[in-house]
C-alpha cells in the first residue's frame, strides 16, 4: 500500500469527474482514492488506519447513494480524526437559483461537521476549487510532521525549555521536527551535530547549532535583527500582534520607516488560535498563526524592521525624539511609538505553575496538541480562544473538558463556537468551576475541579491548556501614560477633539487589546492598528512644521 498520504472521495458519480480532476492536480503527492458509496468510503479509511497511512482529505458530495454525506463524514472523523473533512458543492447549488446546499453548509460548519467546504464550477481549470484544496491540505501539513524542518529540536520531551522553544518556533512559522533527546534519532542527530547540550538544541536546515537558544537568538539566525543603523525610525511598534502588525503594515506601505519590537513571536495572544471563523474574508476560516505569517510577510515587505525576541523595558522623550529602551540596554529612537503589546494570560497559581511545559500550558494548543493523540485533556476559560483551544485539542485526545468559572459560556464564547462544541461527541463542558490543583509524577496526570459548591473532583489529564482573562503588559511605561485599575492604556476621548488612540506623552498612542475600552477581538485590533496611521503622519507632519518654524526663528534672530 501506498504511503503517500491519501485523499478519499466519497461521490457516486459515474464519470468520476471530482476524482479525475482531483488526481490531475495532486495526484503527484497523494494517493487519490474514490469510492461510490459512504459505506465503502468508510471502509477504505478503516483499511488506511489499519496499515498506518495517513490521510490527509476525506471529501464527500452531497448525495451518497447509501447513508447522508453527515453521518459520512461524522463516521470518518474517529477512523482519522487529524484528516481535513469537507464537503464539495455546485456553484449553483450554493449561490445559484435553487441554491440547496447553503442551509447544509451553515449547520455543518456551525456542528463541527465539517472542517471546510469548496464550491467547484465543474470547469475543466476550476483555479479556485483547486485553491481552495490546496489551503485545506496546507491546514493538514501544519498540524502533522513538515516535511521540511528548517530546524530540528532535540530536547526532553517534558521540559519546559523545550515547550517553550518549539511554541516559538510554530508560532513564527517556522518548519520544525522535534525529537527526543533519548531516542535513537535524537542521539544521532546530537552526535552529528557535535552538541551533547544543554537541552534543548536547534540544529538549523544550514549546520548551525544553537544550545537553549532564546527567541532573539532563534530570530536572529533567521536574520531578524537590527544593526546601529536600524535604529533610528521614524515609527517603534511596540508588540506584534493584530493590531502591531495591522500599524506596521499600513504605516510602512505609505512610506514610514518602521521598527516593530516583540518579545516572543508575532501574532501574539491571536498566533495561539487554532481557528478564526468569523475574520472578515476568510469564508473557511484561518489559524491565528497562519493570519499573523501573513501579516507579518506583508510587513517585511514593505520594508518594516524586526526585532523579536527583545522586551520594552522604558520609554522616554528627548525634545521631539522618543526613546524605548530593551531589555539588552539597546534604544530604538524614533518620532513617535505605537503601544501594541496586547495581554498575556493569567496564571493559575503555584500549583499549576510548576507543571507549566509538562502538561501545562498556557495558550499553545496548536504546539502540544498533537501529543494528546488518545489521552484526555482540560482546557480552562469561557472565552472564544479557549473555545477554538477545546475544537482543535477534540481532534486528537480522548476526551476534552473545557472548564468555565461562569454560569453559562453564552457570556464570553461565539454562538457559533458554542454550537461546534454541543456538537463534539469527546467533549464535556463545565460551568461554575475552577481548576485548584494539580498532580503527577515528573509530568501532569490530573487537575483537581472545584465548583460553585465547594465540591472537589479529580480529573485524569495529561495536558491542561489555560487561556483565561488577561493581563496588560504596562508595567514598564512611565507614569505619564495614564493607566486603568486593571492596568489597560487609557487614550483620549474623541470627543474632545483629539485623536482616540493619544496617550499622556505627545507622539505616544495605543492600539489594540492594550487600550482601554478596546474591544478585544482580532478584527477590533487590526482595525485600530491601521486607522491610527493617518494619526501618525499628522502628528509627524505638526511636528516637522514646528521644527522647520524653529529653526527659520533661530535663523532670523541670528542675521
Amino acid at each position: 500500500m501506498s504511503q503517500l498520504p491519501a485523499i478519499l472521495i466519497a461521490d457516486p458519480d459515474e464519470d468520476g469527474w471530482l476524482a479525475q480532476s482531483i488526481e490531475r492536480r495532486f495526484g503527484r503527492d497523494y494517493e487519490i482514492l474514490a469510492e461510490r458509496t459512504g459505506a465503502s468510503g468508510l471502509a477504505r479509511l478503516a483499511e488506511l488506519e489499519g496499515g498506518g497511512a495517513p490521510v490527509a482529505l476525506v471529501l464527500a458530495v452531497r448525495r451518497l447513494p447509501d447513508i447522508s454525506w453527515e453521518s459520512f463524514l461524522n463516521q470518518a472523523h474517529p477512523r482519522c480524526p487529524t484528516a481535513r473533512r469537507a464537503l464539495v458543492v455546485g456553484w449553483t447549488e450554493t449561490w445559484g437559483p435553487i441554491a440547496d446546499a447553503r442551509e447544509d453548509l451553515i449547520r455543518a460548519a456551525a456542528l463541527g461537521v465539517i472542517d471546510s467546504f469548496l464550491v467547484t464550477s465543474g470547469g475543466e481549470a476550476d483555479e479556485r476549487f483547486y485553491a481552495a484544496v490546496s489551503d485545506v491540505l496546507a491546514a493538514w501539513a501544519g498540524d502533522t510532521a513538515p516535511r521540511f524542518e528548517a530546524v530540528r529540536v532535540v530536547g526532553e520531551r517534558w521540559a519546559e525549555e523545550t515547550h517553550a522553544l518549539r511554541d516559538v518556533l510554530h508560532r513564527s512559522s517556522v518548519p520544525a521536527g522535534f525529537y527526543d533527546a533519548d531516542s535513537p534519532e535524537g542521539q544521532r542527530l546530537l552526535a552529528t551535530a557535535g552538541a551533547a547540550g544543554p537541552l534543548p538544541v536547534a540544529i538549523l536546515h544550514d549546520g548551525r547549532v544553537l544550545s537553549r537558544p532564546t527567541a532573539h537568538e532563534i530570530a536572529s539566525a533567521f536574520g531578524l535583527g537590527l544593526d546601529e543603523r536600524d535604529r533610528r525610525s521614524d515609527i517603534v511598534v511596540v508588540g506584534a500582534g493584530p493590531a502591531g502588525l495591522a500599524a506596521a503594515v499600513n504605516a510602512a506601505s505609505e512610506g514610514l520607516e518602521v521598527t516593530v519590537v516583540e518579545g516572543e513571536a508575532h501574532g501574539g495572544q491571536a498566533g495561539t488560535s487554532s481557528m478564526i471563523r468569523n475574520y472578515l474574508g476568510f469564508p473557511r476560516g484561518i489559524s491565528g498563526a497562519e493570519l499573523s505569517a501573513r501579516a507579518f510577510s506583508q510587513a517585511v515587505l514593505f520594508g518594516t524592521q524586526f526585532l523579536i525576541g527583545r522586551r520594552a523595558v522604558e520609554l522616554r522623550s528627548e525634545d521631539e525624539i522618543r526613546v524605548v529602551v530593551l531589555d539588552d540596554g539597546t534604544e530604538l529612537r524614533s518620532r513617535a511609538v505605537v503601544l501594541a503589546m496586547g495581554v498575556s494570560y493569567r496564571r493559575l497559581g503555584e500549583r499549576l505553575d510548576r507543571f507549566v511545559g509538562r502538561g501545562v500550558y498556557y495558550g499553545a494548543a496548536m504546539t502540544e496538541a498533537p501529543a494528546m493523540r488518545g489521552e484526555p485533556a482540560v482546557v480552562v476559560g469561557g472565552a472564544n480562544s479557549a473555545g477554538q483551544a477545546a475544537v482543535y485539542l477534540a481532534r486528537f485526545a480522548s476526551s476534552v473538558t473545557l472548564i468555565v468559572r461562569g454560569p453559562s459560556l453564552e457570556i464570553g464564547m461565539s454562538d457559533y463556537l458554542i454550537r461546534e462544541l454541543e456538537a463534539l461527541p469527546n467533549v464535556a463542558v463545565r460551568t461554575a468551576s475552577q481548576v485548584v490543583d494539580a498532580d503527577g509524577h515528573g509530568r501532569l496526570e490530573a487537575v483537581v475541579v472545584r465548583d460553585d459548591l465547594g465540591a472537589t473532583e479529580r480529573l485524569p489529564a495529561v495536558g491542561a491548556f489555560v487561556l483565561i482573562g488577561a493581563v496588560p503588559r504596562t508595567d514598564w511605561l512611565p507614569e505619564a501614560i495614564a493607566r486603568d485599575e486593571s492596568g489597560y492604556v487609557r487614550t483620549s476621548s474623541a470627543s474632545q477633539g483629539s485623536s482616540p488612540f493619544a496617550t499622556g506623552i505627545e507622539g505616544v498612542f495605543a492600539v489594540g487589546d492594550v487600550r482601554a475600552g478596546s474591544v478585544k477581538r482580532v478584527a477590533s485590533a487590526v482595525g485600530e492598528g491601521s486607522v491610527v496611521v493617518p494619526t501618525l503622519h499628522k502628528y509627524l507632519a505638526r511636528t516637522a512644521a514646528a521644527a522647520r518654524g524653529g529653526t527659520e526663528a533661530a535663523g532670523g534672530t541670528r542675521a
